[in-house]
């Protein structure tokens, strides 16, 4: 979908089509990036990227904000580091806790078993390689979504969904103050082969508030936003 379409959906899910739409927009980015910390890593495949361009310095530092496009949450979203072409030798992440011990102990790495460690805004490779490329593995931030009918937001799909029915619950936040989550409402990015089964599976627990409406505590959102994503209706009852 575009910025455009999913503004109106958020219009339409929410029941509040006056909504100014920068406020939704702004509602709608904030959760893009909220996502990112709730769901499964496999499910954002749309924002891998892989930078080939970068090399180490004299003191084997590379500047993280050069990649492009940027990484999520700068370190948080690097996969892993090798030397550039290398299919035999990758980096293994160490803390810089780690490094000065090497140091103090007078071991000067093994280039065949390189590491790295994040300190400030760089990448430090052990042993130091100056002008080595890297194949950097990264998770980018997301497009920012714009109020446009051009620009297509990053995400597949289901999460784009996600995102809006996410951010009319936020929007919403006073209907779930007690930490009810309306399964209803986020059923609809469940296989159409699964609504039934998943929401009977939810209606037979005994713990139940309503038809297909469970509280939160002690299952958090975080739970609730993965089993829909994995579409398995059954594991409801083993873990409610």
């Amino acid at each position: 979908m575009t910025g455009q379409q999913m503004i109106n959906l958020w219009k339409m899910y929410s029941g509040k089509p006056d909504t100014d739409r920068t406020l939704v927009l702004l509602l709608l980015n904030l959760t893009q990036e909220k996502i990112l910390q709730l769901v499964t890593r496999h499910y954002l495949h749309d924002l891998d990227e892989v930078d080939s361009s970068l090399s180490q310095d004299s003191d084997g530092r590379v500047d993280i904000t050069s990649l492009s496009p940027r990484a999520w949450e700068d370190f948080n979203g690097i996969d892993f580091i090798r030397p550039k072409d290398s299919t035999l030798i990758q980096y293994t992440k160490i803390s810089y806790t780690e490094y000065r011990k090497y140091i103090e102990c007078g071991e000067f790495g093994n280039t065949m078993q390189p590491e790295y460690y994040t300190r400030g805004d760089y990448i430090n490779c052990y042993p130091a390689s100056s002008g080595q490329v890297l194949d950097i593995y990264y998770r980018k931030a997301p497009t920012t979504i714009l109020d446009d009918d051009s620009t297509t937001v990053d995400f597949t799909t289901r999460i784009q969904h996600l995102i809006v029915k996410l951010a009319c619950m936020t929007a919403n936040k006073e209907v779930f103050a007690d930490g009810a989550v309306d399964l209803r409402e986020i059923n609809l990015t469940v296989p159409a082969t699964e609504s039934n089964k998943f929401l009977k599976d939810v209606d037979n627990y005994g713990g139940r508030r309503g038809g297909g409406w469970i509280r939160s505590n002690p299952i958090t959102t975080v739970d609730v936003i993965q089993k829909v994503l994995d579409g398995d209706a059954g594991i409801w009852q083993n873990t409610l």
